[in-house]
């Protein structure tokens, strides 16, 4: 397990959305950063791909949906990215399913409103690997 603290990538454009999960990673001591779009979260693994532990990656965005992202990140020919844990954080509960958000290329999910302790075990378990 490392030492650090888990750097945390949130993908997500609803403002309230982002200061839920930003509270949450200030609570929990998680360094982290906020992408509004798909576009910005590519741009942030490109620029940095060591930077991040784990994303969590809203579904439903303007411009590229979760879904588009993460297939573009586990097509890119370098690792990390590629094999970076990433949860679909959402509440379209089509998306509730381990076998949908898996064959989808996500590692799982989160039901919105997020759990906080939901929350901390899958970056526990995933992040500090």
């Amino acid at each position: 397990m490392t030492q650090s603290a888990p750097k945390v990538l949130i993908v997500e454009d609803d403002p309230l959305s982002q200061f839920m999960m930003r509270e949450l990673c200030e609570e929990l001591g998680y360094q982290f950063d906020i992408a509004d779009n798909g576009e910005t979260c590519l741009a942030h693994l490109q620029k940095q791909p060591d930077r991040y532990d784990i994303i969590m990656m809203d579904i439903h965005m303007p411009g590229m949906s979760g879904d588009t992202v993460v297939r573009e990140i586990r097509q890119r020919p370098d690792d990390p990215p590629k094999s970076m844990p990433v949860f679909a954080v959402t509440a379209d509960t089509v998306w509730h399913s381990q076998s949908h958000c898996r064959n989808s290329g996500f590692d799982g999910f989160l039901a919105k409103p997020i759990d906080v302790e939901v929350f901390r075990d899958t970056v526990r378990s995933h992040a500090l690997r």
